[in-house]
C-alpha cells in the first residue's frame, strides 16, 4: 500500500480538478520508477499554487481500491496531515465530509468540508471534491479552506491492476500563522 500514501497525502494537500484534455503544460516533478509513481505540477495564472497530477498502477480491482478511499473515519491513518475525517450526509452517489487537518508550526490548523460525487464509466470510477460552505460553523482555532477540488479515477489497467489517477488544485486559505497574523 505505500502507493496508496503517497497519493493519499497529495490529496490531503490543498490542492484537483480533472482537465478537459491532457496539455503540455504538465511538468514532470517526481517519479518513483520501481514503485511506477509519477507526480506532475503546471503553472495557475490565477493563483500562487500549482496545479498537481498524479499517477500509479496498483495491484487490486477498482472496487478495493475504492474501499480505501471511501473509508472515511480512516483517513487520518493514511491521508497526510489529516488528523479527523466523518461523513456529514450521505445521499446517492454523493457524500459530504468534513476534514480537519495539522500544518506544521507555526501555521494554524485548517478544516473544509467536501462534497464529493462519485460516476462509473466502463468500469472506471470517478470521484470528484470540491469545498463547500454553509454545513459547519467555522472554528477559530482552524482556518477553513474554501477553495480546495480533487479528482480521483480508478481505471481497471489488466493484469489484476488499476491505475489511479488524482488531479488537485486550491487554496490553503492563506499564510495565518498560530497567533493569527498573516505573513
Amino acid at each position: 500500500m505505500p502507493r496508496m500514501l503517497l497519493l493519499a497525502c497529495l490529496a490531503a494537500l490543498p490542492a484537483a480538478w480533472m482537465p478537459a484534455a491532457w496539455s503540455s503544460d504538465w511538468a514532470l516533478r517526481k517519479q518513483d520508477s520501481e514503485r511506477d509513481i509519477r507526480v506532475y505540477q503546471r503553472d495557475r495564472d490565477d493563483s500562487a499554487y500549482d496545479d498537481l497530477y498524479a499517477v500509479t498502477h496498483m495491484p487490486g480491482s477498482v472496487a478495493q481500491v475504492e474501499a480505501v478511499l471511501a473509508d472515511v473515519p480512516a483517513m487520518p491513518e493514511w491521508a497526510s496531515r489529516v488528523t479527523h475525517a466523518r461523513v456529514l450526509k450521505r445521499q446517492s452517489s454523493e457524500a459530504w465530509i468534513y476534514m480537519q487537518y495539522k500544518l506544521p508550526y507555526p501555521f494554524r490548523a485548517r478544516d473544509a468540508v467536501v462534497r464529493l460525487r462519485r460516476s462509473q464509466d466502463d468500469g472506471a470510477v470517478t470521484i470528484r471534491s470540491q469545498s463547500v460552505s454553509g454545513w459547519i460553523a467555522a472554528q477559530p482555532e482552524r482556518l477553513r479552506m474554501t477553495n480546495m477540488q480533487t479528482t480521483w479515477k480508478l481505471s481497471p489497467a489488466g493484469g489484476n491492476q488499476v491505475r489511479v489517477e488524482l488531479w488537485g488544485s486550491g487554496e490553503p486559505g492563506g499564510l495565518k500563522i498560530a497567533a493569527g497574523k498573516v505573513r
